[in-house]
């Protein structure tokens, strides 16, 4: 159980870099604005930050774990692979729970549909390669912590 929770931890930490990332991008003079949080959250900053945050621990502890399971991972390619999976569950499940929160919230579901798709898309676009990046990194670090921790 604690190799699952380091695991969760480990890939919530690393999902701060996009959610710094995006509050970087829209910073006025300098400074970041805290209040320029995404329409899908009804624009709270808590919720634009945490809420990554928290999803990605959850799949890192569920799925990020199993690097540090040295019979289930054997190469850093493996690793990079897992690391990769567990940011875009990570950035699918945000975005599939914000639509449906809005489906529940709104009486037009074509509308709904179509924002959805839209904020997904321009998500993917402004902010999925990183996600993407770190995820990987973040599972290619914790396969040589397992190599340089774990297995001493």
């Amino acid at each position: 159980m604690a190799r699952r929770l380091f695991a969760g931890m480990w890939f919530a930490i690393a999902a701060v870099i996009p959610v710094a990332y995006y509050f970087l991008r829209f910073r006025e003079s300098g400074v970041a604005q805290f209040g320029a949080g995404l329409p899908i959250f009804g624009g709270s900053s808590v919720l634009t930050a945490g809420l990554p945050i928290l999803i990605a621990g959850i799949c890192g502890l569920l799925l990020g774990s199993s690097i540090l399971d040295a019979e289930e991972i054997r190469t850093a390619g493996q690793a990079i692979g897992r690391g990769l999976m567990v940011a875009l569950l990570s950035y699918l499940l945000l975005f599939t729970g914000a639509a449906v929160v809005l489906a529940f919230n709104n009486d037009d579901l074509v509308g709904t549909v179509a924002l959805f798709v839209i904020v997904f898309l321009y998500g993917l676009l402004f902010v999925g390669w990183l996600v993407a990046g770190v995820g990987a990194v973040a599972g290619w670090l914790l396969y040589i912590y397992r190599l340089k921790s774990v297995e001493t």
